[in-house]
């Protein structure tokens, strides 16, 4: 979807596939960047777009940037399970934090990148109590679900 919009749209987007494999014709792939290279592109954009992981999440927030989350459906044999909506619908809606579930969300979020709020700054202190919290209401969730 991303490389879709990137040519539409005419944007420089970087990507960290994870996936030698993966080719796309509007996007600057790399499998993996170094962890400086990383950090460099994240502290430059004005952007993140990404799987609904928690870790880029939090690097969202520890650079303060707005990140567009969009998660791994198990339906599309993307992910085992859906975790990851489960991890969208617990984050929508706080500052910094969008999420788009199609293609259509998606573009309209990229297109309006410029307005989007930024998530507050976190040090690497909290951005481990959040995590911890994070994870500890998410098992909660799925205890309750089973009991």
């Amino acid at each position: 979807m991303l490389d879709r919009i990137a040519g539409e749209q005419g944007l420089r987007v970087i990507a960290q596939t994870c996936d030698d494999a993966f080719r796309a014709d509007n996007l600057q792939c790399h499998a993996t960047l170094a962890p400086k290279e990383f950090d460099a592109y994240v502290g430059s954009c004005r952007l993140l777009v990404s799987h609904a992981g928690i870790g880029s999440i939090l690097t969202a927030r520890k650079y303060g940037k707005p990140i567009v989350i969009v998660p791994r459906q198990a339906c599309l044999g993307e992910h085992r399970n859906d975790h990851q909506m489960a991890t969208a619908r617990q984050l929508e809606g706080r500052k910094g934090i969008y999420v788009a579930k199609d293609d259509a969300a998606l573009r309209a979020l990229v297109s309006g990148g410029e307005a989007m709020s930024a998530p507050d700054r976190m040090s690497e202190a909290p951005l481990a109590a959040f995590l911890r919290a994070h994870l500890d209401a998410l098992g909660r969730k799925k205890a309750g679900a089973r009991g």
